[in-house]
C-alpha cells in the first residue's frame, strides 16, 4: 500500500474536543471473510484488498479528527489487535487510534456495547459516532456535522442507500435502537427510525451515502471520486483500486 498521509491532512487534532468520540468498526481483511457480495464478481482476494484501502482510506482520513478515535475491531483476538496496530504503524496517521475489541455477537448488540462501553468511561455530555469502512464519500464535514446535530438530538442516522446506515450517533445511551433490527436488509434504518419515534429520541438525518455492497456500488463510487477534489481519493485510492481491479480482470 502506498503512503496514504498527504498535505490534504495539514490539521492537528483539538484536545478540546475530548467529549467527543469517534468509533470505527473494523474487521480484519482476511480473504472470504469481508466484503462477500464484492467477492462474487472479483475473487475474495481482491474483495479482502479493496476492503483494506476502504479501511486504510478512513483511517487517514479521520487521522486529525478533533476528538478522540477509537478502532473497534473484530475478531477479539490478540492477532487481530497485532494486525491493527501493524497496520497503522504503516499508514502513520496523524493522531492516535484506540484499539478496543467488539463483542462476539450480532451487529446491533455488537454496537449496543461499544456505545455502551464509551458512556461508561466518558461523562455526561459525550456525543459519540460509530462509522465503518464502506462509505468511501464519507469525509470529515459530514462526521463533523453529526456532532453537531448531537447538540441537539438524541441520535444521528447517515442513510445509506441500501436502506441501512452507514453513519449512527448518540448523545445518551439508548440501547433500544439496535434490538429488533433485520440487519444487512433494507429496513435498517426505517425500523430505527421507527424505534427512536415510539422511544421519544428526537432523530436528525445526514445526507445520504453509498455502502460498498458489491461491483456496482464499487464503480459507481469511483466514478463520483474521480471529481471529488479530494487529494488523498483521487491520488491514492483511486489509482490503488484501479490496479487492484486490473489484476482481478486479467
Amino acid at each position: 500500500m502506498a503512503n496514504r498521509i498527504t498535505d490534504s491532512l495539514a490539521k492537528s487534532a483539538n484536545p478540546e474536543h475530548a467529549d467527543r468520540v469517534l468509533g470505527l468498526f473494523a474487521k480484519v481483511w482476511d480473504a472470504g471473510k469481508v466484503k462477500t457480495r464484492l467477492a462474487k464478481t472479483l475473487g475474495p482476494a481482491a474483495a479482502a484488498e479493496i476492503y483494506l484501502e476502504l479501511l486504510a482510506l478512513h483511517l487517514c482520513e479521520f487521522g486529525n479528527f478533533s476528538g478522540l478515535r477509537t478502532i473497534a475491531f473484530s475478531p477479539s483476538t490478540g492477532e487481530a489487535k497485532d494486525r491493527f496496530e501493524a497496520l497503522l504503524n504503516q499508514i502513520k496517521p496523524r493522531q492516535a487510534w484506540n484499539l478496543v475489541p467488539q463483542v462476539e455477537s450480532d451487529l446491533g448488540t455488537r454496537m449496543s456495547k461499544f456505545f455502551q462501553q464509551q458512556f461508561d468511561s466518558r461523562f455526561d455530555n459525550a456525543r459519540i459516532v460509530v462509522i465503518g469502512s464502506d462509505a468511501p464519500r464519507l469525509t470529515r464535514d459530514i462526521v463533523n456535522r453529526a456532532f453537531e446535530l448531537l447538540l441537539s438530538h438524541d441520535v444521528v442516522f447517515g442513510p445509506s442507500t441500501d436502506g441501512g446506515y452507514y453513519l449512527v450517533g448518540l448523545s445518551k445511551m439508548a440501547q433500544q435502537i439496535f434490538q429488533g433490527i433485520d440487519w444487512s436488509t433494507e429496513k435498517v434504518l426505517r425500523q430505527s427510525l421507527a424505534i427512536c419515534e415510539s422511544s421519544g429520541l428526537s432523530v436528525a438525518q445526514l445526507e445520504t451515502l453509498t455502502d460498498i455492497d458489491n461491483e456496482e456500488d464499487l464503480m459507481q463510487e469511483l466514478d463520483l471520486l474521480e471529481s471529488s477534489g479530494n487529494v488523498l481519493w483521487e491520488q491514492v485510492f483511486l489509482p490503488n483500486v484501479a490496479e487492484i481491479l486490473k489484476k482481478a480482470k486479467s
